[in-house]
């Protein structure tokens, strides 16, 4: 299970959160109850976006490597939590 460090912040009248290590993953609530909840939701669904993203990726890379016979080294590791 990893684990990602979430900054929130005090908005005004809510609250906002973003994940540095996921650029793009951010979120709103009006409690923090609420940010919290939210942002773990839009990690699951930005982490679940990156492994799908790979997946394809290397698969059009293997693709493409294989009709022009190209070798291609590439590493990424993602967990699912």
């Amino acid at each position: 299970m990893s684990q990602y460090a979430v900054v929130i912040e005090d908005a005004g009248p809510n609250f906002s959160a973003y994940v540095p290590d996921l650029p793009g993953c951010v979120s709103a609530g009006y409690t923090l109850e609420e940010v919290t909840a939210n942002i773990r939701v839009a990690m699951t669904i930005h982490i679940a976006a990156l492994i799908e993203f790979v997946k394809s990726a290397t698969a059009l890379v293997a693709s493409f490597a294989r009709r022009r016979r190209v070798v291609v080294a590439c590493s990424a590791t993602f967990r699912r939590s």
